[in-house]
């Protein structure tokens, strides 16, 4: 009885964040990016021969023009234009599911035990919620959510496999087949993201390392995938997309060792700034739970996977030196696994003689977390659904100027976007400039020959 209880806890708390992150989702409008990834990719700009996607072949061909003249990261773009290919309304929903797999892959990453423990799962999700950068940006906007969101996803369920391996409770066997597989996932997510990829393959380095030390051999399948996620990164790396759009859009960057260090320092004062918090709360809670060990060997066997996830946010973030710009955005990947460091550390403490604390603790940060989501939503909803009701506006306008048979059309009045889960308050939109790469695309978007922004 207890168990069915839990289970349709479970069940309620899952569907109502999937409601909540599904009402953000259908009240947001396309914004920059999404109006290109309607189209089959031929370059930045649209032209006469820029067409619809129509089928699902038309994205190997929008791929394969990405990868040379924008960039490499294919396998996410080719999901974000797959799923624009099935409808709006089947975006606006695998979009909030995916949502919600992140809460519990993290969930998964911390907690060990068969029965979930419904006030850390609701925890979890208000957390990512309130604290996520740029939540706008990073799991509502629909080409930025294919990016970031979806590739934790993608990424955490890697980890998880590794994690699982590690601590002896899920053995991926040795087979041919599991190779295979595991080899086909690392060429899938090698070339999600530049910094991800990096990471990545220094995690599964120190997995080896750690695994060998721990159980005195390496799994085949672990080589299988770092050559796989080392084929994947390269791949993405020497895309002649990347370096047309570097020398297009930061044209001056600079790469010598002064101009390094001058990068390392200015993302080392935004990490504090973007998820300062995140950080410092896993670090204490990192020294909270050391315990003293006789030698390395003990050392890496009990914190072998905290070490890895922290080396994973700390290479995730850094490896934007190389990068010619870095977005609040980028470090949704740090803020994720620095996440799933504090629980899994503040987990040794839940068995011990605090536990009964621990679970007191959990229930009154779950009561004032809730609360605090639930506000925090209902201004994201306002701010979000004000925005729909200006870009519906624009749409009535320019279907009014083309049934006079204007092509070349203007909207009044810019959509406000006050809220950080507000995608508009990161992305441009319509300009003063018909000529501009946004005005271009959403122009092509309604089928007229140019539109502007009207005073």
């Amino acid at each position: 009885m207890k168990n069915k209880y839990n289970f349709s806890l479970l069940v309620l708390v899952l569907l109502i964040v999937f409601l909540l992150m599904y009402l953000l989702n259908i009240n947001t409008e396309f914004v920059t990016d999404d109006y290109i990834y309607q189209f089959v990719f031929e370059n930045r700009m649209p032209s006469s021969s820029t067409r619809w996607l129509s089928n699902p072949l038309d994205l190997f061909v929008s791929m394969a023009n990405h990868w040379r003249l924008w960039g490499g990261r294919v396998t996410v773009h080719f999901l974000l234009q797959f799923a624009f290919l099935l409808g709006r309304n089947f975006f606006d929903i695998f979009n909030s599911l995916m949502f919600v797999i992140l809460g519990l892959l993290i969930y998964f990453h911390i907690n060990n035990t068969k029965k979930i423990k419904i006030p850390l799962l609701v925890v979890i999700y208000a957390v990512i919620f309130l604290l996520v950068p740029q939540p706008g940006a990073t799991i509502i906007w629909k080409s930025g959510s294919a990016n970031y969101l979806w590739s934790s996803v993608f990424i955490l369920g890697l980890t998880l496999i590794l994690k699982k391996a590690y601590e002896n409770e899920f053995f991926f066997k040795d087979s041919i087949k599991n190779r295979l597989i595991i080899f086909i996932y690392g060429l899938f997510i090698g070339c999600a993201n530049e910094n991800t990829g990096c990471a990545l393959i220094v995690s599964v380095v120190l997995f080896t390392i750690f695994y060998r030390i721990k159980y005195k051999k390496i799994p085949q399948w672990c080589l299988c995938l770092l050559s796989s996620l080392s084929i994947s990164y390269i791949f993405l790396l020497v895309a002649p997309g990347n370096y047309i759009r570097g020398e297009e859009m930061y044209p001056n960057i600079s790469y010598d060792f002064f101009s390094l260090i001058e990068y390392t320092l200015k993302i080392t004062k935004l990490t504090d700034k973007y998820i300062g918090i995140i950080l410092y709360t896993s670090v204490i809670s990192f020294i909270l739970s050391f315990t003293k060990k006789k030698n390395i060997s003990e050392f890496i066997k009990e914190y072998g996977m905290q070490l890895i996830f922290f080396s994973f946010a700390f290479i995730s973030v850094y490896s934007l030196v190389l990068s010619p710009a870095y977005p609040e955005r980028c470090w949704i990947f740090a803020f994720i696994f620095l996440l799933i460091n504090i629980g899994m550390n503040i987990n040794y403490f839940e068995n011990g003689k605090y536990s009964i604390l621990v679970k007191k603790f959990s229930i009154i940060l779950m009561i004032i977390l809730s609360f605090k989501s639930i506000s925090n939503f209902s201004d994201a909803y306002k701010d979000i659904k004000d925005t729909r009701y200006c870009i519906n506006d624009h749409v009535n306008q320019i279907n009014k100027q083309l049934n006079k048979g204007i092509k070349d059309v203007s909207v009044k009045n810019y959509p406000s976007a006050n809220n950080k889960y507000n995608a508009f308050n990161y992305n441009g939109y319509l300009t003063y400039d018909s000529s501009s790469w946004t005005n271009s695309w959403i122009a092509k978007y309604y089928g007229v020959s140019s539109i502007i922004l009207d005073e």
